[in-house]
């Protein structure tokens, strides 16, 4: 592993944070549950802090759209359990309203009919429902036994929702080699041909592959990555979509990679600095000239505003001033 193979991903990992940044607003993330709860997760395990303003506009955002009756988030299970485990992840706990209600609601969507995805779990979502179980300390026991047609093909293989089964697997501690090794299989063919895959299961992809074991220098996620740094959006995203950006930087935390605030000595903010200490020095030389009043007011205010901005950019990354 080279350490320009480092610095790309971290360079990856910083511009898509960056972009993440700006996409959000006081309606979260394009005021979509589930993509509000993923960038919200991608921001935390890339290092974001739970009392960052971000993180705390979005888990905001969150509990003030759970439906007061019910408690579940867009009357759909999905979207309910995703909500819960970004906001357990966000320090909320089991004792808290919005959870207590949320984990009702949940229990409450639970279907008796046929289930959209190949499952007989109960729930139309069933890999996210046990992942939110799992966090919120829940007995998932029999919710796990009907995800194992998603690892072993038996319900056809998908890389979304194996990804997503593995996970839970290996976050509820569950130690089934057999199972999870037909899983790996089928994921590592994914990985081969990941060129037809979305960014979303790239992300998710690489989360199940870390899971596994497999680390950053090996092979595999060598040239997922390497795929990523191709595809990526001159802006930093992927596909300019929330979601898919969101999975992707979740995948690459988990690989080892966190989000890097910009050093306040960069090489653009140390040409400002150059600018504004030049500046001043003139202002300084123009106080004893006939000139002193209105020359000096103008160099002293070309000063401020670089100062302010040197400022403004690097406490908040998501303004980007083109000065």
């Amino acid at each position: 592993m080279s350490e320009d193979s480092k610095k790309t991903t971290q360079a990856i990992v910083n511009e898509a944070v960056e972009w993440l940044l700006k996409q959000q607003s006081k309606d979260g993330w394009q005021g979509d549950i589930r993509a509000t709860c993923y960038a919200i997760q991608a921001l935390i395990l890339s290092g974001f802090g739970t009392s960052e303003r971000s993180v705390e506009l979005g888990s905001y955002y969150l509990c003030v759209k759970q439906d007061a009756e019910t408690g579940a988030w867009c009357q759909n299970d999905g979207d309910t359990a995703e909500a819960l485990r970004t906001l357990m992840i966000c320090g909320k706990t089991c004792q808290d309203k919005p959870i207590e209600d949320g984990i009702n609601a949940l229990n409450n969507l639970k279907t008796h009919g046929e289930v959209v995805i190949r499952s007989e779990a109960g729930w139309i979502h069933p890999n996210l429902v046990a992942r939110a179980f799992v966090s919120l300390g829940q007995n998932p026991t029999e919710l796990l036994k009907t995800l194992s047609p998603f690892l072993d093909g038996t319900a056809g293989f998908d890389t979304k929702y194996t990804s997503r089964s593995v996970l839970v697997y290996k976050e509820a501690r569950i130690n089934d080699d057999a199972l999870i090794h037909k899983a790996e299989v089928f994921l590592k063919k994914s990985a081969n041909n990941i060129s037809v895959l979305s960014g979303e299961y790239i992300g998710l992809l690489i989360q199940a592959l870390v899971a596994i074991g497999y680390k950053f220098e090996d092979g595999i996620i060598q040239n997922i990555i390497t795929y990523l740094e191709k595809i990526q959006q001159t802006n930093g995203s992927w596909e300019n979509n929330v979601k898919a950006t969101s999975q992707i930087v979740i995948g690459l935390a988990k690989a080892g990679f966190r989000y890097k605030k910009p050093s306040f000595f960069n090489r653009k903010n140390v040409a400002r600095i150059s600018i504004l200490l030049i500046t001043f020095g003139v202002a300084l030389g123009l106080w004893y000239s006939p000139l002193q009043a209105s020359a000096s007011f103008i160099v002293n205010s070309v000063g401020l505003l670089l100062g302010i901005i040197v400022i403004l950019e690097w406490s908040y990354p998501k303004i980007k001033l083109r000065v």
